[in-house]
């Protein structure tokens, strides 16, 4: 199927969708993800893998954000303010049953990066044998003092399992960054402070930070990492949702580092013989690759005796960009200052950097979208050009959706073993314990009055109809009367 096809036929279906929709009192608002934040083109390729493979949307457009994070890596910063700065560092995972399917979807995903990576084993076996040669030649020359050369380093840009210290190796001579991918991701957080007790948790947690590190080895030159990036992506199952949060991991701000596409519909789908055109991957591959060829200033260690060399181009917001950002930011704050759990604050202080990370993303899938053209791919030049691009409004404003739909997720996460009661402000849990069990709306605006509680009536309506987009607080039973769903 042709993007072309794609658009046409899910015209018809929104027209004909319009035309059979009925209202269900009884159902909860679809946690649904928002593919329009993405550019048209990328837009377009999501919904056109979703329809011909029949996994969730939710899937795709996270695997896309993974993609041209890890194409980025530390190449490009996002900048509100002076040392306000961002790097496209996500530590992610989709969420579904088990044998839906979810291999199938990460693969498809993140077949750029694996793309690139062949590329990179390719010339590193090209390298390695100019390199025997030489060695060679060496040890088998007449030449006093001759030395034989230094054994190449690979260029990796994934990873699939390793331990801290290879990890750290891997950083200290690929200062662009990696992609730590999992299939199941069960088996990262099972190996955390598997051997050293917590050393491995603190070190992700200070990765997502891309917090500058120095690392000790016994009978050997210490290791001096320069903005560490490690991407983190694969699946779960619901049923280990909990288990992840075991250990202090959703107290201490782990949990909440973590985003997730959490869709409400998780079923296998059915086999299809709807297939996406090859153009539709080759496209997706190409954007991909036109953002990792973007020029950089950072220059990977090719052998041992090199230093790798590492400065960010840092892209700013324009004025109208930062505005709504700073409004963002305030929005934000009210909602950390309200909630009374660690977690929920936790969740949403980190939508902070998030939402900065996904503007810088879409900013450039969408310079990588709209220039794109031709093989080969027309590309900026100069590191000058690219520092005249500023991220626009519209980046910032999709990325606000992205934070959103996350920030649900997230609650939705904590909610397999927290009530969500708990996850609201005070002044509304003492609102939803007033309330009878049955109740009509006109009741429950007059418990607000007569426990002289802080309740406007948006807000009565608001928690009426659906707490955080996640999940209903009251089941409708009927034209303005409700029950609590949690007593």
């Amino acid at each position: 199927m042709t993007l072309d096809k794609f658009k046409a036929k899910k015209k018809q279906a929104e027209k004909e969708a319009i035309q059979k929709t009925k209202i269900n009192i009884d159902k909860e608002p679809k946690l649904v993800f928002p593919t329009d934040a993405f550019p048209k083109r990328i837009s377009d390729i999501i919904k056109c893998f979703a329809e011909c493979y029949g996994f969730p949307v939710d899937y795709f457009g996270l695997g896309v954000l993974m993609a041209a994070s890890s194409a980025i890596g530390n190449a490009y910063n996002a900048e509100y303010k002076y040392k306000f700065v961002a790097t496209p560092i996500l530590y992610g995972s989709i969420v579904g049953n088990a044998s839906i399917g979810k291999t199938h979807v990460l693969n498809m995903c993140l077949s750029p990066i694996f793309r690139l990576e062949e590329k990179f084993r390719e010339k590193q076996t090209a390298a390695l044998q100019e390199w025997k040669q030489a060695a060679f030649e060496v040890a088998n020359s007449n030449i006093k003092g001759e030395k034989e050369p230094p054994k190449p380093i690979p260029n990796e840009i994934l990873i699939n399992d390793a331990t801290i210290e290879a990890i750290n190796y891997s950083l200290s001579h690929n200062p662009r960054g990696l992609l730590y991918f999992k299939d199941e991701l069960s088996g990262w957080v099972n190996s955390l402070n598997q051997y050293r007790k917590g050393s491995d948790t603190e070190f992700w947690l200070s990765n997502w930070s891309n917090v500058t590190i120095k690392v000790s080895r016994a009978s050997k030159e210490p290791l001096y990492i320069k903005k560490p990036f490690i991407n983190v992506f694969g699946a779960l199952t619901p049923s280990f949702l909990e288990q992840m949060a075991s250990g202090g991991r959703a107290d201490n701000g782990f949990l909440a580092r973590i985003i997730f596409a959490y869709p409400d519909d998780m079923k296998k789908p059915y086999p299809s013989d709807i297939t996406p055109d090859e153009s539709v991957f080759k496209t997706y591959a190409q954007i991909i690759e036109y953002i990792y060829k973007l020029p950089n200033n950072i220059n990977r260690a090719v052998s041992e005796i090199d230093d790798p060399t590492i400065e960010s181009i840092v892209l700013k917001l324009n004025d109208k960009a930062k505005a709504i950002y700073k409004q963002f930011l305030f929005d934000n704050t009210d909602n950390i200052r309200e909630a009374e759990d660690d977690k929920i604050k936790s969740i949403y202080g980190k939508m902070d950097s998030y939402c900065l990370r996904f503007s810088l993303i879409l900013e450039l899938l969408e310079l990588a979208s709209s220039d794109f053209k031709s093989e080969p791919l027309p590309l900026y030049s100069t590191v000058e050009e690219i520092e005249q691009i500023q991220i626009q409004e519209k980046s910032v404003l999709n990325a606000i959706k992205l934070c959103e739909y996350f920030k649900k997720t997230a609650f939705k996460v904590i909610q397999r073993f927290e009530s969500p009661v708990r996850l609201l402000p005070r002044e509304q849990q003492l609102f939803y314990e007033a309330l009878p069990d049955i109740f009509t709306r006109k009741e429950a605006e007059n418990t607000a009055k007569e426990t002289k509680l802080k309740i406007s009536t948006s807000t009565i309506k608001r928690l009426l109809n659906n707490h955080q987009g996640v999940k209903s607080l009251f089941k409708k039973l009927g034209r303005g009367e409700y029950e609590k769903r949690f007593l």
